[in-house]
């Protein structure tokens, strides 16, 4: 780490303590290094049915240095005691700090790791020997039959040996994919540094950022004259005093970050180098970088979906070739623009549920929402799902039904009436607001697990459910609407009584019992998937053809059930939260509870730097500042 370079500490033989505190309009900013190892993830249907990838073998490695810049009401402090001086900065409003984060690979280490042409062509198992396969220096006989046969899918042409002319040329398009997803390694560190400082922004009380305390000297004593008089242009004369940057223990000196690249059907597969070259790369949070198709968005919400089962049951192959106990981050990201008071008043339910703080400033404005969830996908509770009719099954289960319900009936309003002319019509609205409040089912059967829609009782069970909640529910329209300029709506909705709600919806139940199908099919299929992964652990050798099959099955029920949820509205994108949710809960019902991860991101439409960050669970050397 650099030394600091606005910062001095000092000691004096002073008999009374006292403390000066001085304003500190410099900034703060230091620079450290970093070690990034990038892993791979790859499911793919290379043959018909069946799913082979990599998941998670080491594709490059580096160092890269990490500038961090600290900017806001920052204070200096200047303890004077017995036997010390201390010297410190302080942030007395954490929340008023602006943290960037500058990520470049270190020159002084070789630069960035190396290409990923092997990688990018399916070929990571061949580990090193991958970079003298593509530069034809071995026989493509001496290689395994089941990689001359992907050679052969991929270049047809190749007859062993070097490479001809029309494929050598075409793989020059790895060269540039290579360089932009490097380029995105060290945007996706960027964020993950970001995230880790985050939490000193969500302090209460003041944090110390940088501290060092020296022995008296002529020095000290000339920085202490001049900080007196406010006299701040030190930096050039204190660049090489060392101390310590409490923010940086935030900080790790190693980083895994991963790379995703995209589920191709064997179709795509055969016309992988040819595709590869129109392939998008961003940075993403929690340390992904995501390779892709440019392709509609409903497509790709749909293959992104499958791609997560694939990642998270994908190292149930008896193939699989990385040895390294890390696995890959099962992700949902919603991204939306809301006006100010739909972020006052429809968000703040969904940030509680994760436990993220919910205050807002006061906006005018619109604002940009960016909430991502992420889990490191454990198949292991998938393999050791209970048998069915077992008192196990019935817990575990009953479980994963009753968190998978509570987070569609946070989601689902959210996503419903993020269009707010949706407001405009009772009949559909009325039944999403009582389902929102509505409690989930919460049987100790598996006939229970979710209420049954061709019973009315158990409907009208569901509606009673609902009459706590639901006129706090219809009292928070009432100013979103309000807010939003739609005044008559906002009168329609004042004189709503909540019983006479709950008597619509009980008169007219079709959208309610649509609602509560839904529950009711994506979690039947969500054990219908875990029952044939379970048996998976009996016979392994059967894994890659029907995990494949029973993923196909998944999303496909699970996407049609999704896009034709309520009328003309689509909520596909929630695909990936279902299964997220169901990993977690199932892990917590075999007692093998993991970590959610969160990150919220939002910027206010009309600022420049208006951002912050907030992750849950942030580690308790950074609460500690």
């Amino acid at each position: 780490m650099n030394g600091p370079e606005t910062c001095l500490n000092f000691s004096s033989t002073s008999e009374h303590a006292t403390v000066d505190r001085f304003p500190w309009t410099q900034g703060l900013s230091w620079t450290q290094s970093a070690a990034v190892c990038v892993h791979c993830y790859w499911a793919r249907e290379a043959v018909r049915g069946l799913l082979a990838g990599d998941f998670g073998p080491l594709v490059g490695a580096g160092r890269a240095l990490v500038r961090v810049s600290v900017d806001g009401p920052i204070q200096a402090e200047l303890q004077s005691g017995a036997r010390r001086r201390l010297f410190r900065l302080v942030a007395p409003e954490p929340a008023r700090l602006e943290i960037r984060v500058a990520a470049a690979w270190d020159p002084g280490d070789q630069g960035r790791p190396p290409r990923l042409g092997p990688q990018l062509l399916g070929l990571a198992e061949l580990g090193d020997l991958a970079a003298e396969l593509l530069a034809g220096r071995i026989p493509l006989d001496a290689l395994p039959r089941a990689v001359r046969l992907r050679l052969h899918e991929l270049f047809p042409d190749w007859d062993g040996g070097g490479l001809p002319e029309a494929p050598a040329a075409r793989l020059e398009c790895l060269a540039a994919l290579s360089d932009r997803v490097w380029s995105e390694v060290t945007a996706a560190l960027e964020r993950q540094c970001s995230a880790a400082l985050a939490s000193v922004a969500r302090s209460a009380e003041a944090a110390v950022l940088f501290e060092a305390a020296l022995e008296p000297g002529p020095d000290a004593l000339a920085f202490e004259e001049r900080l007196r008089r406010k006299d701040f242009r030190l930096q050039a004369e204190l660049g090489g005093v060392a101390g310590d940057f409490l923010l940086s223990r935030a900080l790790p000196g190693e980083w895994k970050l991963e790379l995703h690249l995209p589920l191709l059907n064997r179709n795509e597969w055969k016309k992988l180098v040819d595709g590869l070259s129109t392939m998008q790369v961003r940075a993403a949070e929690l340390g992904r970088v995501l390779v892709a198709p440019a392709e509609p968005s409903a497509i790709a919400i749909e293959r992104w979906n499958f791609q997560q089962g694939a990642l998270l049951l994908g190292s149930l192959l008896p193939r699989t070739v990385s040895t390294d106990p890390s696995r890959p981050t099962l992700a949902f990201s919603e991204q939306r623009r809301l006006s100010a008071a739909q972020a006052r008043h429809l968000l703040p339910r969904i940030l509680r549920h994760y436990g993220l703080p919910d205050a807002f400033p006061d906006l005018s404005g619109d604002i940009e929402v960016n909430l991502t969830l992420g889990l490191r996908a454990d198949p292991q509770p998938w393999l050791e799902a209970p048998r069915a009719r077992s008192p196990e099954y019935y817990a575990a289960f009953g479980e994963v039904s009753r968190t998978l319900q509570q987070a569609l009936r946070i989601w689902l309003p959210y996503f419903y009436f993020a269009d707010l002319e949706r407001f405009e019509d009772v009949e559909t609205a009325i039944p999403m607001l009582v389902y929102q409040a509505s409690r989930p089912a919460s049987g100790k059967a598996a006939a229970d697990f979710t209420y049954d829609v061709m019973n009315l009782d158990s409907v009208h069970r569901a509606l009673r459910t609902a009459s706590a909640a639901l006129p706090e529910i219809l009292r928070s329209v009432v100013p979103l609407l309000e807010e939003s300029g739609r005044e008559a709506a906002a009168a329609r909705y004042a004189r709503l009584d909540f019983r006479a709600v709950l008597q619509f919806v009980k008169d007219r139940p079709r959208w309610f019992q649509s609602l509560l199908a839904a529950d009711a099919a994506i979690i039947g299929e969500l054990i219908k998937l875990a029952m044939v992964t379970r048996v998976l652990r009996d016979e392994p050798a059967e894994a890659p053809r029907r995990l494949y099959r029973a993923l196909e099955q998944f999303t496909a029920a699970q996407h049609q059930r999704l896009r034709r949820l309520y009328g003309r509205f689509s909520a596909v994108p929630l695909g990936s939260l279902v299964l997220l949710e169901a990993s977690r809960a199932l892990a917590v019902a075999l007692g093998r509870p993991d970590r959610l991860q969160t990150v919220l991101r939002w910027r206010a439409a009309g600022g420049e730097t208006a951002e912050t960050v907030d992750v849950s669970r942030a580690p308790e050397s950074v609460r500690r500042l």
